[in-house]
């Protein structure tokens, strides 16, 4: 093989190697977008809860809240077994979302944001 065909070769690996960063670096971002709006989502739950147990207002829309945090897991789901496949080097587990068993605990993480983190 000349040194041509080997840069070739080279260069088609490293584009390839790029692509696939890309598309997982893309799933990673939508992954993390799904996952802020069903933060979102569980805080106006929480809130619609409270103020049900608290003022004795009853908490309409609950259900809706509820499949609709349904619906953004399937897909953060969906989205963590392509790549799961599609590199070998992908052995990680992906992040679950948060369930009321995991609420309870008050364990947090430095890569875990909590409600003061982010200022305006």
């Amino acid at each position: 093989m000349g040194f041509m065909d080997k840069v070739k070769s080279a260069a088609q690996d490293a584009a390839s190697q790029a692509k696939v960063a890309t598309s997982q670096a893309q799933a990673k971002i939508e992954q993390t977008q799904l996952q802020s709006k069903l933060d979102g989502l569980a805080k106006q739950l929480g809130y619609a809860v409270y103020n049900e147990r608290a003022n004795g207002a009853p908490a309409g829309g609950i259900d809706g809240i509820v499949e609709e945090m349904r619906g953004i897991e399937a897909q953060i789901a969906g989205l963590a077994q392509p790549s799961a496949s599609a590199s070998p080097a992908a052995t990680s587990t992906p992040e679950s979302p948060v369930t009321h068993t995991d609420a309870a605990s008050s364990e947090t993480s430095a890569s875990e944001p909590t409600s003061g983190d982010f200022k305006l």
